[in-house]
């Protein structure tokens, strides 16, 4: 018994986590594990797929450790039983075992890390419901506890939970960092395999919505050496080769995109997570690209069922099938009810697009500019990695914009050629070619029109 404990511990530390639940899981049915191996057992079930046996697990420790009075594995138990609730979505289970996780702690007045992952928890479901300010402090706070007990799991996870709500009220200078600093944590495998995951997958999704491609790639491939290094691991395969496929579809691999995000959502779909829409709105935008206009308008369609925002997507797709006025409609709404300049740089290029396709020119370039918040002659995205850099002459009339300009160091083919340069540096294919022919018609002394 001693041994084969010995030898599921010693599996658990190279993450063979098949072999490490087996041997758990063979043990306990022998004799009760103690405390802390049943937490291991929880942990590797839920890591190589076992969902059934990772609840089991968590409840049995929850209600043992309760009866010794200790409390704060009672809590870490029920804690980390709600995040594997929650990432199945079963919410009102996992809603049910954060409540009681944080009753234990409020009747019985405990100090102790586990307090900072509840923290974690609030400050999640805070940025959800977009209340940014609140959301802020609770990660500000988690992260005091996790430097107060020295629980690096803890630290990191509240590092990029911060960094994230920062970029989402457009605090991009400091919360890139942030999701850097966690992520250097994760690679040096100082992070336990549960919150590594966690942060691995939420870093990736922040740079998707800042739309910091470079970053984005970066990470992804980061994120495909941690998963393909663990080939038991489960929970974050068919996020991973989401992500993959996104990166694809920017690189012009459309065929390859189409197969890894078809995996992707075969493995998000059973049982539903909350990324299948995710999912479902990259399969729909690759049939978008691949003119498969019936099959991408269904997957839209799935995708809105799951709650998750189709745009710019949709309304492209409108364009192409020459249903310009819907185009029009779809990305007016989606633009103006954006509030922050991450969101708005998100349907920016696909408004530009569509107005000019639209012939409503004047809807465009320094108007747009100046609802982001940027008086200059020009608006950039927020990280510079995509091509959201639309040129107009500093406060220009509609009938400037249709005037040609003077030749002059600040001519239009100059900003273009600049914008470009992000983009290829990123080893992008599509959207370098898709910035084309804006860069021809700049040098060509027509109008501002020929610009975009």
């Amino acid at each position: 018994m001693a041994g084969e404990l010995e030898l599921a511990r010693e599996a658990f530390k190279e993450r063979a986590w098949r072999t490490a639940f087996s041997q758990l899981a063979t043990a306990h049915a022998e004799v009760a594990l103690g405390l802390d191996d049943l937490e291991l057992l929880a942990q590797t079930a839920y890591l190589c797929g076992e969902d059934a046996a990772s609840e089991k697990a968590w409840i049995e420790g929850s209600r043992r450790a309760l009866e010794k009075a200790d409390w704060a594995r009672a809590a870490r138990c029920g804690f980390w039983l709600s995040v594997t609730l929650q990432a199945r979505s079963e919410r009102a289970q996992a809603s049910g075992w954060f409540a009681r996780a944080q009753r234990v702690l409020e009747d019985h007045d405990h100090d102790c890390v586990e307090r900072g992952w509840l923290l974690v928890g609030a400050g999640l479901k805070l940025h959800h419901e977009r209340s940014y300010d609140a959301s802020t402090q609770a990660w500000e706070h988690a992260l005091e506890v996790g430097t107060r007990f020295h629980d690096v799991d803890l630290v990191a996870t509240a590092r990029q939970g911060l960094g994230r709500v920062l970029i989402k009220q457009g605090r991009i200078s400091e919360g890139s960092p942030m999701l850097d600093e966690s992520m250097v944590a994760v690679l040096a495998n100082e992070v336990s395999p549960l919150p590594a995951g966690i942060i691995y997958c939420s870093v990736i999704e922040a740079c998707q919505e800042m739309l910091d491609i470079a970053r984005a790639q970066e990470w992804v491939a980061a994120l495909s050496k941690w998963v393909d290094a663990q080939p038991d691991l489960l929970p974050y395969r068919g996020r991973c080769e989401l992500h993959r496929s996104e990166i694809m579809t920017l690189e012009g691999r459309w065929t390859d995109a189409a197969e890894e995000i078809a995996r992707a959502c075969q493995r998000l779909g059973d049982p539903p997570q909350p990324q299948l829409g995710m999912a479902l709105n990259q399969r729909a935008e690759v049939h978008r690209l691949r003119g498969e206009f019936d099959a991408a308008e269904e997957s839209y369609r799935l995708a809105n069922e799951k709650a998750f925002l189709l745009q710019p997507g949709w309304a492209l797709l409108k364009l192409a099938r020459g249903e310009t006025e819907a185009a029009v409609a779809a990305i007016q709404r989606s633009y103006e009810t954006a509030s922050k300049e991450v969101t708005r740089c998100r349907v920016l290029p696909a408004y530009v697009d569509i107005m000019l396709a639209a012939g409503a020119m004047h809807r465009t370039p320094w108007q747009v500019s100046r609802r982001c918040g940027n008086t200059g002659p020009h608006l950039r995205c927020p990280t510079r990695s995509r091509d959201c850099v639309f040129s107009s002459p500093k406060h220009a009339s509609r009938q400037e914009m249709n005037t040609p300009p003077a030749w002059s160091s600040r001519q239009p083919s100059a900003r273009l050629n600049n914008s470009a340069r992000p983009m290829n540096s990123t080893g992008s294919t599509y959207r370098p070619v898709q910035h084309r022919p804006r860069l021809q018609a700049g040098y060509r002394p027509a109008s501002w029109r020929s610009c975009l």
